[in-house]
């Protein structure tokens, strides 16, 4: 792990299961898929009169991940008892389901970025500046590939990368 996970105060969590039907098949080696079967971690509670809740995706593909399998959903609800009861200390016990750490992982970063105001920013790193934003916008546009191939040919030959 690249990463600490945070510690959190007490919460409960809840695995909320969803089909994703794709708007047009995607092709893999193994065949067509129409739809996708997902699982949502959901981490919620309450710290100093605060409510928090973090939210983290397991979605493996049938027949090409690792770990799907006919108990898939079952060992998802049984990881829910054991990080419900014994926090990011049962994790360790998902390494071989990287699926299912992956979700787990997520939304307890997830529940942590929201006690610090947004659960959607997982680590606490600075974004773009304005004037780089703008700089990279100006420099390659939005008006399409060939328009941008023309402007990082430009910049790349004056030896600038914005």
């Amino acid at each position: 792990m690249f990463f600490s996970l945070p510690s959190l105060p007490p919460f409960s969590v809840r695995v909320v299961p969803r089909t994703l039907v794709f708007k047009q098949p995607a092709g893999t080696s193994r065949g067509v898929y129409t739809e996708r079967r997902v699982w949502y971690i959901i981490i919620y509670g309450t710290h100093e009169g605060r409510r928090f809740t973090g939210v983290g995706e397991c979605a493996p593909l049938f027949d090409l991940s690792c770990d799907y399998d006919a108990g898939y959903e079952a060992g998802l609800h049984e990881a829910a008892r054991q990080v419900e009861a014994r926090g990011g200390d049962a994790l360790a016990a998902l390494r071989c389901k990287p699926s299912v750490l992956f979700g787990f992982e997520t939304a307890m970063l997830s529940a942590a970025a929201s006690l610090r105001g947004d659960y959607r920013r997982l680590f606490d790193t600075p974004s773009p500046t304005a004037a780089r934003a703008s700089r990279l916008t100006a420099s390659y546009g939005w008006g399409g590939t060939k328009r941008c191939w023309h402007a990082w040919r430009r910049n790349s030959k004056k030896g600038s990368h914005a």
